[in-house]
């Protein structure tokens, strides 16, 4: 009689233990499962007369600031820092190319001002890639009207666009984009940090 009436529970601590290991393997599938949101606008210029003028495929770049990504990481050395870091270098560049070869044609100082924006990305992708944090980086390419879409994971995030609206050669950015998981932020991007009337 005691074992007949030890049976049930021993049935139902198996039943339990059978069930445990799967929940707890969904449970940690749900939390390793990354989250992505988007962020969705679009870029353009503005003429001398107030004109909006989509920069037709433009390079979109969305570079990580701060958040779940670099909660392990000394957020000094966020992607974001090293793209300014390398800016900085570009352009004391060119200003010491400037004067050694005593450039004054306006135009081709722009330009190489420009291409600084270039630059400091190109070595930001490659630092990235080399720290093994090429997913603090998303980029992508607008349509011929401005528009874009990136996914990204949440956080914060510097913009960084590159591009030709107009008659203008032009880079612009976008501070503090804020992505969060499964939501959309959009955005409107027309602060020019730099252009160059394009003579060609």
């Amino acid at each position: 009689m005691k074992t007949m009436k030890c049976l049930p529970i021993i049935l139902m601590i198996a039943t339990f233990t059978s069930v445990l290991p799967q929940t707890t393997h969904k449970q940690n599938a749900a939390i390793a499962k990354p989250q992505t949101g988007t962020v969705s606008g679009r870029v353009f210029g503005i003429t001398g007369d107030g004109d909006l003028k989509p920069a037709r495929f433009t390079k979109v770049y969305l570079l990580y600031e701060y958040g779940v990504l670099t909660l392990n990481k000394d957020v000094s050395s966020s992607v974001t820092l090293k793209w300014f870091d390398e800016k900085l270098q570009a352009s004391k560049a060119v200003t010491q190319e400037v004067e050694q070869n005593q450039i004054d044609s306006e135009s081709i100082i722009c330009r190489k001002q420009l291409a600084t924006y270039d630059i400091a990305m190109l070595a930001t992708l490659k630092w990235a890639e080399e720290q093994k944090r090429g997913t603090e980086i998303v980029y992508g390419e607008a349509d011929e009207e401005g528009r874009f879409t990136l996914a990204a994971r949440p956080g914060l995030y510097y913009l960084v666009a590159r591009g030709r609206a107009g008659f203008s050669n032009a880079a612009w950015v976008l501070d503090d984009v804020d992505v969060k998981a499964g939501q959309e932020t959009t955005v409107k991007v027309v602060k020019v940090d730099q252009s160059c009337l394009v003579t060609e």
